[in-house]
């Protein structure tokens, strides 16, 4: 679905900005904060934008090319501080949306996002091998999403290809 410039303004500010209230958006777009209620309404009835978490289904909107990549990063911890300095160091990249420490095979767990794959190829080629401490990375491109914190991304059809035919 083609979207306005200011729903896609409102979004983006969304995204970026957790937290913001529609008073602090409505400052922003200097738009009143009715106008700005309503089209957010707009968007949560077309399943665009999921009230409370204010998730958003970027596939659902025309020309906005959005990609997620989830790379474990197998590290050599620093004496002394163990993985939270490099932690703190990659949380501050603009692409990085979430950093987690895991147990198993890597130690940490970052949720990366990008305008394409290229966008992720190059920040993990260019900014995360540049780290010292990292001795492997394994990335896991986000194909589809089906649910986002708590809310469901894909429509309710029942899916037609494994019905039961009987006689």
């Amino acid at each position: 679905m083609k979207l306005s410039t200011l729903e896609l303004e409102v979004l983006n500010l969304l995204e970026t900005n957790y937290g913001i209230s529609v008073e602090a958006i409505s400052k922003i777009t200097n738009k009143s904060v009715e106008t700005i209620m309503e089209m957010m309404n707009g968007l949560i009835e077309k399943e665009v934008l999921f009230k409370g978490s204010f998730t958003i289904d970027w596939d659902k909107i025309d020309n906005e090319e959005r990609v997620m990549a989830r790379i474990d990063l197998k590290v050599t911890p620093k004496n002394g501080f163990g993985f939270d300095e490099l932690a703190q160091r990659i949380s501050e990249y603009e692409e990085v949306d979430s950093v987690y420490l895991i147990s198993g095979t890597y130690d940490l767990s970052l949720v990366v996002k990008g305008k394409s794959m290229n966008d992720i190829s190059k920040f993990v080629s260019g900014q995360l091998a540049s780290l010292d401490s990292i001795q492997e990375t394994a990335t896991n491109f986000i194909m589809k999403k089906y649910k986002h914190d708590r809310n469901i991304l894909v429509d309710g059809k029942k899916d037609q290809r494994l019905v039961k035919v009987t006689l």
